[in-house]
């Protein structure tokens, strides 16, 4: 019998697997996460694993692609709100933020900031010979919100949204 796509068995065990690793890396970090120590948190046999995922490379893509598909939806095209959505994804998805700023991870980081960035919200920011310089600054409202969340005594996150939209419009200006 072949297993269908639409099988709530299957969205469950999918489900679990994701937010499994999301909650395992949370709680213990990348490293210390395996195949054998996921599918016994989430109650899941390593067939079953195996049934949906080559290894937890594949597990880590799907799940980023899932956030990325999620977040670009609730995106607006008005980049101040849309810069505030990007911060509260990341306060409210610990584990997707640890999954993208691991060392080693800098092509899922790439991957997702990419998709986010070239969305249909961020369609109407430089398209053309200043793509380039566009996408720095864009790039710039994730690396500013990751340093913040590193320092001991961060910036309030509404502050920090509106200073990196003063940032991003004064830099798309044109003299």
């Amino acid at each position: 019998m072949a297993v269908r796509a639409e099988d709530q068995r299957v969205v469950r065990t999918i489900a679990a697997l994701r937010r499994g690793y999301t909650d395992l890396l949370s709680d213990c970090g990348m490293d210390q996460i395996t195949v054998k120590g996921l599918c016994s948190y989430c109650r899941v046999d390593r067939k079953t694993f195996y049934l949906h995922y080559k290894n937890l490379d594949d597990l880590k893509h799907d799940i980023i692609d899932d956030a990325a598909e999620g977040l670009c939806q609730r995106l607006k095209g008005d980049l101040k709100e849309d810069i505030g959505t990007i911060y509260d994804f990341f306060d409210s998805n610990d584990g997707i933020y640890q999954l993208i700023t691991h060392e080693g991870q800098g092509g899922i980081r790439g991957d997702f900031l990419h998709r986010i960035f070239s969305s249909d919200a961020f369609s109407g920011y430089g398209r053309g010979a200043d793509q380039d310089i566009v996408e720095g600054y864009l790039y710039s409202i994730f690396y500013i919100y990751s340093d913040n969340r590193r320092r001991s005594d961060p910036a309030d996150t509404k502050r920090l949204c509106g200073l990196c939209f003063d940032l991003i419009r004064n830099g798309l200006k044109k003299d």
